[in-house]
Parts: structure tokens; C-alpha cells; sequence
């Protein structure tokens, strides 16, 4: 059910509404004039705290993907030496 690989898709793109739901959470509640709000357990939440861990979950999701794009890439050393392994073998 879950993938536990993090550079898929569907996870990168659960981890990012996440984060966005965590950025749009703490500034509603600077919005509200309170620095502090409710989660799901009652236990308070500094909302600037909220937006900055946010903020990380989907710059850590993109940089995952950029990373996997960039392994795949025929520019990558990765990926030169999986066709000379492939050529080799032949």
C-alpha cells in the first residue's frame, strides 16, 4: 500500500500537500492574531514553527525529485557507467 521509496511520485506528492497544509495551517493562525493553534491532539503549535517545517517538507520533496531526475539523466556518471556495465556484458 505504501511505498516506502520516496523519490515515487504519489509520495513526493502526498509529502508536498502535506507541507502545504502545514504552511497554510500556521498562517492562518497569524492570520488570527495568535501565534499559537490546535492540533489534531490539542496540543499547541507555534505557528511560525509550523510554516518553516512546511517550507521544509516540500523543499526537501523537490530537491528528492531533482535528484532522481538527475540520475536518470544521460548527463549523469550514474548512468554512463550503467551503459558501459551494460555494454560490457554483451
Amino acid at each position: 500500500m505504501f511505498n516506502p521509496d520516496l523519490n515515487s511520485r504519489l509520495n513526493r506528492t502526498v509529502f508536498v500537500g502535506l507541507g502545504v497544509m502545514i504552511v497554510v495551517l500556521g498562517f492562518v493562525a497569524l492570520q488570527h492574531v495568535s501565534l499559537m493553534y490546535h492540533n489534531w491532539w490539542k496540543g499547541l503549535v507555534f505557528g511560525p514553527f509550523a510554516i518553516i517545517i512546511g517550507v521544509l517538507f516540500v523543499a526537501t520533496m523537490f530537491k528528492l525529485g531533482s535528484l532522481q531526475r538527475k540520475q536518470d539523466s544521460p548527463a549523469s556518471p550514474e548512468w554512463r557507467r550503467a551503459q558501459r556495465l551494460k555494454k560490457n556484458r554483451r
